[in-house]
């Protein structure tokens, strides 16, 4: 089975991830007056990577939905799970104290998508946006921005290497109501709901 194409369900919330990148801190508590403890006015790169929910992966190959990265997203499997690898092409992130909710803000945007296919049927997410305040990653599906996954950040490290690179780890990635829908519409079935665990999210992110 190559890295570009195979069979899993994970991969579909990450229809629009599915990214992504995730980055995400919590539901909305934010305190106007707050001060960011950090900040990058402009992101340029690297890549948020979603390791697929096993479990997940599974349900898709059973129903025979595949999933294949569009360039310049990746895919590979490692020690048995898969992950899918999004790069980043600009944005913005401001940390804020962890008491302050969402404590990370601003917009992450990405190139590259998935398209996920069964028989004839066929849908394709691209430009995977993550906007860590509202914990959402909306994509473009047939010409309109979707919102995709829902993400939970209340568990997400943040840390610096030595070069300089920002490292946000543990996002939780779930189908979103939307998405669900979408996807039991296209391929005539019921089995995405809204919660259905996509992943963990890991954004590394360089800029300025």
């Amino acid at each position: 089975m190559s890295s570009s194409r195979f069979r899993l369900l994970g991969a579909t919330a990450l229809i629009g991830s599915l990214v992504l990148l995730a980055a995400c801190s919590s539901k909305n508590n934010s305190n106007a007056a707050a001060r960011p403890t950090a900040t990058i006015s402009a992101l340029s790169g690297v890549s948020t990577v979603v390791d697929l929910n096993p479990d997940t992966t599974k349900v898709l190959a059973d129903n025979h939905v595949m999933v294949a990265p569009v360039g310049p997203a990746t895919a590979a499997q490692s020690n048995g799970t898969t992950a899918v690898s999004f790069p980043i092409t600009g944005g913005h992130v401001s940390i804020y104290p962890q008491n302050d909710l969402p404590f990370i803000r601003g917009s992450v945007d990405h190139s590259g998508g998935l398209t996920f296919s069964s028989g004839d049927k066929a849908l394709t997410a691209t430009n995977f946006i993550v906007d860590p305040g509202a914990s959402t990653l909306t994509a473009t599906v047939g010409g309109q921005q979707v919102q995709l996954l829902d993400l939970d950040g209340h568990d997400v490290k943040v840390t610096k290497d030595a070069q300089g690179m920002v490292h946000l780890d543990g996002t939780v990635a779930e189908l979103s109501s939307a998405a669900a829908s979408a996807l039991n519409q296209t391929f005539g079935v019921n089995i995405f709901k809204q919660g259905i665990p996509i992943g963990v999210v890991h954004i590394t992110a360089t800029g300025t």
